[in-house]
């Protein structure tokens, strides 16, 4: 290989490169794309197999948000070591997809110069960029996939979490711009953000463990004040700017890496005009409730996603929950970490949701959740499944299933353990509880029975159909909290 090139005019010749290709330690999946055969989930594009995908929020090392919402934590602020700590357990737990955010505060290239190799606009913080690349490289090693987030709102907002006085295009900081709205109109600033999309495609595009681009985080919590809060996102600039930006990422990079952007308090904030751009790949919102809502609020907000991501015919993410923006009782928070993952699933969601407060996991050892829903999801491919939710299937208990004409799925929760928000509440035992399997062609059966917390089988039996989509009553042994339990065919 030989790199030639030009320097204010002048030719440039590298000497001569050679390099030897290996076979690769494993075998090559592809990239992340999204299913050919259900919009809603995600596949590999080397073997069209299924990606099972369980996520976490990991956006930056530093939240002093977790520190004011949980005062009773020892949790200390870390650099890059942070990730070098966590990426093994995440890889042993079953987390593989990570958000990562080029926040002003921790991987922005181009931002004022209040930190070593910051610059301004045009100058690629090079420092920050070695840490995006040790990422990938920690990414790829244990087989975790990242979301990287461009612009997290604050950078273009003037009325919240505002870091605008503060950012290079600023006309204020010698920027070209008098406004952040005009960061999606003003020629200037299109020609910069293609100079980013042309450095960011040449330096991380290479790797199959970027999931996607994210454009924007809570693209509708940008604008000014003056707009009169969330208006801004609205307007067809925002809208011209994602289509402009989506198509010269799919342009300029040399592989099928995914595009999405992201809305903020939950689905029904998302403007239909953004979110069925073709350049847009996929969608992701967060799941926050007002205060005192709790639980059982989580639960309907992960299921009208679910509802929203099949209206939209695209895979949509979850990538904020875990209370409202500020928490809640940790009973609650504790609570909705297990419902969401487990609803997710069950909902056949690209992503399971991504919990906002990562050192919780961390502080109360939560792996175990991740490990418990990876072991039950092994092997299994609910691409197509009919998807049911019964929130009354009992008095206290509710069922969610997943068909296809080869297997059946269930979770049975206990809806008034889990929506209390009470750590103290003594769990019920559910005893004569029967499943109607149905929808499956003829042949023989394992139906297995699954502790949601331990991530084993606790009981296993033979089921015999011997007429195509026949209705077997199968009885469910004795649990507390949750149960899930697992019909496939008998290899």
């Amino acid at each position: 290989v030989q790199i030639s090139g030009t320097i204010t005019g002048h030719p440039l010749h590298l000497p001569l490169l050679k390099f030897e290709v290996a076979p690769p330690a494993k075998p090559w999946k592809g990239f992340v794309t999204v299913s050919h055969d259900d919009p809603r989930r995600l596949e590999f594009s080397g073997d069209a197999s299924v990606f099972n995908a369980f996520g976490l929020n990991v956006r930056s090392p530093f939240d002093t948000r977790y520190i004011t919402s949980f005062p009773f934590s020892d949790w200390a602020y870390e650099d890059m070591n942070i990730y070098e700590r966590l990426f093994p357990k995440y890889q042993a737990s079953g987390i593989n997809v990570l958000e990562i955010w080029m926040s002003s505060w921790w991987l922005a290239l181009e931002w004022i110069p209040n930190a070593i190799g910051n610059h301004g606009v045009g100058h690629m913080n090079q420092w920050r960029a070695w840490k995006l690349d040790r990422l990938l490289d920690m990414a790829e090693a244990h087989d975790i996939y990242i979301i990287l987030v461009i612009n997290n709102h604050g950078k273009f907002s003037g009325w919240v979490d505002m870091e605008w006085p503060d950012n290079p295009f600023n006309k204020a900081n010698g920027g070209p711009l008098n406004s952040p709205r005009e960061y999606f109109h003003r020629d200037v600033a299109k020609k910069a953000v293609r100079q980013f999309v042309e450095y960011a495609t040449a330096r991380w595009g290479y790797s199959s463990n970027l999931l996607a681009w994210k454009l924007f985080s809570e693209i509708d919590l940008t604008g000014e004040k003056s707009d009169g809060g969330r208006r801004w996102y609205r307007n067809q600039a925002v809208t011209d700017w994602h289509r402009e930006v989506g198509d010269y990422f799919k342009r300029v990079d040399p592989n099928p890496h995914l595009v999405t952007t992201h809305w903020a308090t939950n689905y029904s904030i998302v403007n239909e005009p953004l979110a069925l751009l073709p350049q847009l790949d996929m969608l992701t919102v967060d799941a926050y409730y007002d205060k005192n809502e709790g639980a059982g609020r989580l639960f309907e907000l992960v299921s009208e996603t679910i509802a929203f991501a099949e209206k939209m015919k695209k895979p949509v993410a979850i990538t904020e929950y875990g209370g409202n923006p500020w928490g809640d009782t940790i009973g609650h928070i504790l609570n909705e970490h297990h419902l969401g993952l487990w609803r997710g699933y069950f909902g056949n969601m690209g992503i399971t949701p991504f919990f906002w407060w990562f050192p919780l996991v961390e502080e109360y050892d939560l792996y175990y959740e991740y490990r418990a829903i990876a072991n039950f999801s092994d092997g299994d491919d609910t691409r197509n499944a009919r998807c049911t939710t019964v929130d009354g299937y009992t008095d206290s208990l509710g069922m969610c299933r997943m068909a296809t004409d080869r297997a059946n799925w269930f979770w049975l929760y206990d809806r008034s353990f889990y929506f209390s928000g009470n750590l103290s509440m003594p769990a019920a035992v559910h005893r004569d509880i029967t499943i109607d399997v149905q929808d499956l062609e003829a042949g023989e059966y394992w139906v297995e029975f699954w502790d949601c917390r331990q991530g084993i089988i606790i009981k296993k039996e033979p089921l015999s159909i011997n007429i195509a989509g026949h209705v077997s009553r199968v009885r469910v042994p004795a649990f507390r909290r949750d149960i899930a339990i697992k019909v496939v065919e008998r290899r």
